[in-house]
Parts: C-alpha cells; structure tokens; sequence
C-alpha cells in the first residue's frame, strides 16, 4: 500500500489529537476516538462504518488531520451521488476531448487530486464492479490513466473509505470485490450511533445554541424528550430536529407536550417490535419516499428537473420509482 516518501510516522503518544466533533461524553464514543487517534497517525487504509447521518466524514476529516499525509489536501468524493460514468470521470480524469462534452483541457481526476494527501472514498459499497476494478488497480500499482490517455500519473495517498453498510456481507452477497476489500478492509472503525451514546445530546444541542446565538432556558425538557427517541438518522437528524425547534420556538418556551408533538412528527415504522437498527433502516425509506414525492410535485413530475434537484442521474432516479412503486403523469 502507498505510505508517505520522506514523513515519518509520527509517535501517536506524543502529538496533540485533532478533533472536528463535539467533545463527547460517552464512554463508549471516547473508546471509538481512542481507536480513530491510534489509526491517524499511520498510515495503513481505513474503512469507516456507520449509520447514515453518524458523522463519518467528520471522521475522515480527524484522521486526515492527524494523519503523516495531514499538510496534503482532503479530497472527498461520495460515490453514491453519481451515476457510474460520471464518478468514473471524476476519479480517474480524462484528456482533453476524450467523450463528447469534455473539457478541451481535459480534467484532473479526484485521485491525482488528493495526491500526498488523503483520498476519502464515502459510499464506497456503490461503486460497479467495473470501477472496484479500476480502483484496485491504482492501489496496487500506485498509478493512475485518465479516460483517452495512454499516459500513466504515479499518485501517493492515504485511503479512507466509508460505508452505511457492512463489506463483509457485500461480499457475501457477491456484490462487492474480495480482492478489493481486502485492500481496503485494513482497519475497520464502527461509529457508534447516536441512540447508543444519548451522553453527546447536550453537547450537540450545546454547539447548536453557540452557532445560532440562541439562548434557552428549558434545555432539560428538550433533553428529557431526545432521549426516548430512537434517532435512525443520527446526528444529522438530531440537527434537523434542533433546527425545527429554532423556528417554531426561538423566542418563546415550548411544553413538554409541544416538543414531543414535534417530534413525532417524524414517520415511524408500524411494526413496533422491530429492532433499532430495522426501525431506522424502515424509517429511512420512508422518508426518502416522502421527499421524492415532494420534490416530484415541485417539478411537476419533470423527470430531469427532478433528478436535478435530488443532485442524482437520471437512471438513479428511476430506480428509486421502482423501488418505491411510483409511477409519473
């Protein structure tokens, strides 16, 4: 694997830890920093699992910082947001000309960008077979051809790579690379999820007063009330949650009742007996229904002007109508 030319590792007992999170807590979390501080200071591959919304790439962004490769650029790239082509394109580069519609100068890939420096892989599990190939390829030879080149670019970087699902099972499945994972698949960092670290509430509901300059007197209430919430999407959606209850309450003092009304507002699986992680995964599609439903109507059922507004292709688009039984005027 690829490891820095002229930095040394860095003892790990002997420099600062940078942090981008809220202080935590949390016993438990406070373990998980302790492993993500060890894993920063080398230099192997890490794969960063955990629920959507769980702060991975706040994760990413302390391993880089603490990382030999930390004076080099963070080059983040979610490979589910594009469609196969396009992420192709985007990881790799391409020569000027090289397909209709590219740029004359020709483009230098997110790999060749994160050159010396750290390239973090969010969404990993949704690359093709074709590009787990591609990428292999450029781990295990450290160099990289843009599309329509015969020219190979050496490249040198540290790989972080995420996923709200678990490899191993992928690969099970037969839907992801057994060469791959293992090249990837080095140190494993399981983010625990907010249901399982209610400690960090008030630190975030802390840091979210401070960004808004909004002062509260009935914290203990809000609190009182997050913690019997099971919290699928995590931190973002306690953000979210908070947000709400800045414009609907920023100067006045809401009841126990009227904080809980708000959150109930959330949609919830109807089988109760399901477990957190079942409840989550459930209300997570329902959710995303609900908004493509939205944003479907706001577009007039515009396929493109709806792909658009959701920043997904076309094709990914209509496999979210399949999935969802949805069907256009």
């Amino acid at each position: 694997m690829m490891h820095p030319t002229s930095t040394p590792i860095p003892n790990p007992n002997t420099l600062n830890f940078i942090h981008f999170g809220v202080p935590s807590q949390s016993p438990r979390y406070q373990n998980f920093l302790e492993k993500v501080r060890l894993a920063a200071f080398s230099t192997i591959p890490v794969h960063i699992y955990g629920e959507t919304g769980s702060g991975k790439e706040i994760i990413a962004k302390t391993l880089h910082a603490n990382s030999p490769y930390k004076d080099g650029p963070l080059v983040s790239v979610n490979c589910g947001a594009l469609s196969d082509d396009l992420l192709q394109s985007e990881l790799f580069g391409y020569a000027g000309g090289a397909f209709t519609g590219a740029s004359p100068k020709g483009f230098n890939g997110k790999i060749r960008q994160a050159n010396q420096g750290t390239l973090f892989l969010d969404e990993v599990n949704s690359m093709s077979s074709k590009l787990q190939s591609a990428l292999l390829r450029v781990l295990e030879d450290n160099w990289v051809m843009p599309i329509g080149s015969d020219k190979r670019q050496n490249v040198n970087f540290r790989l972080i790579t995420a996923s709200n699902q678990p490899l191993p099972q992928l690969v099970e499945q037969g839907r992801f690379r057994l060469d791959l994972f293992y090249r990837i698949y080095v140190c494993v960092l399981s983010v625990p999820p907010l249901r399982e670290r209610l400690e960090d509430l008030q630190p975030l509901v802390t840091r979210f007063c401070t960004t808004k300059h909004w002062q509260i007197d009935w914290e203990a209430a809000l609190l009182t009330v997050a913690k019997t919430h099971p919290w699928p999407g995590n931190i973002r959606e306690f953000e979210n949650f908070l947000e709400r209850l800045y414009l609907y309450y920023r100067q006045t003092t809401p009841t126990i009742s009227q904080i809980t009304a708000l959150l109930d507002q959330m949609i919830f699986p109807t089988d109760l007996t399901a477990t957190p992680q079942t409840a989550a995964n459930s209300y997570l599609e329902n959710s995303e229904k609900k908004h493509l439903i939205e944003v479907l109507i706001k577009n007039n059922y515009r396929l493109m002007a709806t792909a658009d507004a959701l920043g997904i292709s076309r094709s990914t688009l209509y496999r979210k109508l399949k999935k969802y039984q949805l069907t256009t005027k």
